[in-house]
């Protein structure tokens, strides 16, 4: 008898492991010490028994449906994952705009530890002060998100600061976007969320990311200042729960709230998101701080669609673009320090005609050097925003688990 993978697996050989990837499902499989030895035994075309042990790799391969058993030799052709005709990859758009970030607001109710207006990054995502001296109004947004459409968005991410702070603009916003059919997920740390502003988002089909800071009013207190935010918010997610609005949780890890981040993990019903506060900022985790940096941690899954679009644009910024609350264009809402544009004064079309958004958009792990000869570039999910912040160009590798082994904490600053 012979064993054969199946042709949508690829295989990454590391220097303590084996990884597969399924490139239909996206699973993923590892192979350490003795099971290294057996797995290339049995890619090696020849002949095998079937008796085997019960912990053989073969019983495992066989029962994650990751190959097959032939009588004989058989050839099994390899998928051609950048010549994927029937799917039409190879007919790459240069141009899609799918989503638009925009900001509201830049101020915020609560006043966490870590967070200030400045425009340091010190973390990939979430909700962040930023200065908003000249805010756009209705009419403004309106304008803007009329030429978003016409450029084809499907979604709306609205984010702040905290976006209910402008209750009434939100309000706005959201029932023009309903109206034209977008998508919209509203970023909140749900502080604000009374009964008849959860009403009308379940009215408009609005999905909610709810970003948590601790699970009990103790660890809130502490980290926003807040004695009564942790009452507002379990408030809010039972009436949430309730209405069945869907949402997704992410929790920003500290060293204020380290010890319930766990905690949280355990009692979400949900895929908690884990966002965390780089060594930039006085307030990160030392807990964390391995995890952190742990490769685990920027895995993703890929699969035999997403492959041939992420050798070509960036898994992140492609397809997007931020507007502040001041009408300032950027890639992401954490790399200000790039500015493609300025609406109070220019149309979004005439911003993208300057191209200025294609070194961001096709910024892939083939153009970032270092990351082009890794095993793992197409699965590894990293933050531009926070790796140009520190090495000060777009295609940096500052972060970079397998080039920064070693490093000092003290050195990470």
């Amino acid at each position: 008898m012979y064993f054969k993978l199946n042709p949508e697996i690829i295989i990454v050989k590391e220097l303590d492991q084996y990884t597969l990837t399924d490139l239909i499902s996206g699973k993923k499989a590892y192979f350490r010490g003795n099971d290294m030895m057996a797995f290339e035994e049995l890619l090696s075309d020849r002949a095998i028994d079937l008796d085997l042990p019960e912990d053989h790799i073969l019983h495992n391969l066989l029962e994650q449906n990751l190959g097959s058993i032939f009588e004989g030799k058989v050839f099994v052709e390899e998928i051609k994952t950048t010549r994927v005709t029937t799917l039409k990859y190879d007919k790459l758009v240069p141009f899609h705009l799918n989503r638009i970030v925009i900001e509201l607001t830049g101020e915020c109710n609560l006043n966490c530890k870590f967070c200030t207006e400045s425009t340091i990054v010190y973390r990939s995502c979430g909700c962040k002060k930023w200065p908003n001296e000249q805010k756009m109004s209705f009419d403004k947004w309106r304008d803007v998100l009329k030429q978003a459409i016409k450029l084809g968005i499907k979604e709306c991410f609205i984010s702040g600061g905290e976006p209910l702070v402008e209750k009434e603009l939100l309000q706005k916003v959201i029932s023009f976007l309903t109206m034209h059919s977008i998508n919209i997920t509203l970023f909140t740390n749900a502080t604000m969320l009374e009964q008849d502003m959860i009403h009308f988002i379940k009215r408009n089909n609005v999905s909610l990311a709810l970003q948590l800071f601790g699970d009990d009013a103790e660890v809130y207190t502490r980290v926003t200042g807040d004695e009564e935010a942790y009452g507002k918010v379990k408030r809010a997610m039972e009436i949430i729960v309730k209405e069945q609005i869907p949402y997704t949780t992410s929790v920003i890890v500290c060293s204020l709230n380290e010890e319930s981040v766990n905690r949280i993990n355990n009692n979400s019903n949900e895929n908690l998101q884990k966002i965390y506060i780089y060594p930039s900022n006085d307030f990160y985790s030392q807990k964390y701080l391995q995890e952190m940096y742990s490769p685990l941690s920027r895995e993703f899954p890929i699969n035999i669609q997403s492959v041939p679009y992420l050798k070509k644009y960036n898994n992140c910024l492609y397809g997007q673009i931020f507007v502040s609350s001041e009408g300032q264009v950027y890639p992401c809402m954490m790399m200000r320090q790039f500015k493609l544009g300025d609406l109070r004064s220019e149309l979004l079309w005439e911003i993208f005609f300057r191209k200025s958004h294609k070194p961001f958009w096709e910024m892939s792990k083939t153009q970032i050097e270092g990351c082009s000869d890794c095993p793992k570039n197409l699965s590894c999910f990293d933050c531009r925003a926070l790796d140009s912040f520190k090495s000060e160009k777009l295609n940096g590798m500052y972060y970079c688990e397998r080039l920064n082994t070693g490093v000092k904490t003290c050195e990470l600053k």
